[in-house]
């Protein structure tokens, strides 16, 4: 089963694409599909009317018209998204999810109500609970004043300038919630400029992509990305020059903390920073979680005259073996921010203990959401990624950052001027 949800705000045109897409894939497989205004749930009357009122539902500021209204549409969703579940289909796709409930109830609370905060933190552990795997969030991030005049036209409608203000809000806190909770799922940003056409083509493939990798194991996913992106080049050593050239900063701060030379790599993946360390004469484990994946890395290792072959062992860093304080330093890079917060709050923990130090290297919000590698990498701020390391019980020793292209490459992207360096580098250790 693969489940697609679709967002973005009214007027996006997401829904008339949607369609199409589920006439493409009704060929070959069965597919569920649900919106907003569904007539199979027993709420579609009462859910008709509320949107036939206001397309805001409502910008009444009181509680409990507010709480009435979420839960009508918690209770819709809900519905809907078992019957679909119940049906047992190889694609559902959902014109909704629990987030757009979720960020746009917030932003009308948002400072009106005492304990607003609470009672939508119950709304979306509610709408949480039994969620089955998202495989895949089509975000329509389009140009809000032209979706706006789209929407007035089809529902010949007028919007307010107050309710256009809370339009903005609301896309804005959505557009955040999507980005900083895709720890879990691809993530697929569509803008204006493309065609229809090229709208369904840019979906339909990340949905065939998505079909095949569901045919494939764990392992061999990641042992084929990884082998893919080596073999781009003419051997190996010239993949690893070119990889170690911007990782410079993060081996010296390893090796600067590293005082007994004894260190462990979180997810090594293809394991060239980890044998480029060993190489320097320090005593390295290479942990991942795919055995298959650290088989290659040692292939690659041994064929290398750049690297050497380290200690190579298979594990899961949410749940770490080791004696407490085993190593000097425990490292990781671009590996955390494929997980949520509470995940990375519990695998910091278990590195502390470990380890002496804690090092790990995350890209920024330098990225946009559609430079994405997995598609499920989670560019949280430098404010919230202190805020996890606080959670953690640890404290902020060093922190740093660094890019990846030359300052000649950077130059052209004019957007991104002003935006920090590509990547974060964090340096902690356990509060006494």
């Amino acid at each position: 089963m693969i489940n697609v949800v679709f967002e973005g705000s009214t007027g996006s045109g997401k829904t008339t694409i949607i369609k199409k897409i589920k006439k493409k894939y009704d060929k070959n497989y069965k597919v569920g599909y649900t919106n907003d205004i569904d007539r199979s749930s027993p709420l579609y009357n009462v859910i008709k009317k509320m949107f036939e009122e206001n397309a805001l539902v409502s910008l009444n500021e009181d509680f409990n018209t507010l709480r009435y209204e979420t839960l009508v549409q918690a209770a819709d969703y809900l519905f809907l998204r078992e019957k679909l579940y119940k049906e047992e289909n190889d694609i559902n796709l959902f014109d909704r999810n629990f987030s757009s409930i979720y960020s746009y109830q917030s932003v009308l609370l948002e400072n009106n109500i005492d304990d607003s905060n609470i009672f939508m933190n119950n709304v979306l552990s509610c709408m949480k609970s039994g969620e089955k795997k998202v495989d895949l969030m089509v975000f329509f991030d389009i140009n809000l004043k032209e979706a706006l005049k789209r929407s007035e036209k089809r529902d010949k409608r007028v919007f307010t300038r107050k309710e256009k203000n809370t339009f903005k809000k609301f896309n804005d806190k959505l557009r955040d919630f999507i980005r900083y909770n895709n720890s879990e799922y691809s993530l697929l940003v569509i803008d204006s400029k493309d065609s229809e056409e090229k709208i369904i083509e840019k979906i339909t493939s990340k949905i065939d992509e998505i079909i095949e990798d569901k045919k494939k194991t764990e392992d061999a996913k990641w042992y084929e990305l990884y082998k893919i992106d080596i073999e781009e080049f003419a051997k190996p050593d010239d993949y690893i020059k070119y990889k170690l050239k911007y990782k410079k900063k993060f081996i010296n701060k390893v090796i600067k903390y590293a005082k007994n030379k004894k260190v462990i790599e979180m997810g090594c993946g293809t394991g060239l920073m980890a044998g480029y360390l060993q190489k320097l004469g320090l005593k390295v484990t290479a942990l991942d979680l795919s055995q298959a994946v650290l088989d290659y890395a040692k292939e690659i290792a041994e064929q290398s005259e750049i690297i050497k072959p380290c200690k190579y062992e298979q594990g899961d860093i949410l749940n770490l073996k080791y004696k407490k304080n085993s190593f000097d330093v425990s490292y990781s890079n671009g590996v955390l921010e494929h997980f949520n917060d509470e995940e990375i709050i519990e695998i910091l923990k278990q590195q502390m203990n470990i380890s002496r130090y804690v090092i790990f290297g995350i890209p920024s919000t330098y990225f946009n959401m559609n430079e994405k590698m997995l598609g499920n990498e989670r560019t949280l701020t430098l404010k919230e990624w202190k805020s996890l390391i606080e959670r953690a019980g640890g404290r902020l020793v060093e922190q740093t950052s660094f890019h990846y292209y030359k300052i000649y490459r950077r130059i052209f992207e004019v957007k991104k001027w002003f935006k920090p360096k590509a990547f974060w580098l964090f340096i902690l250790e356990k509060k006494d």
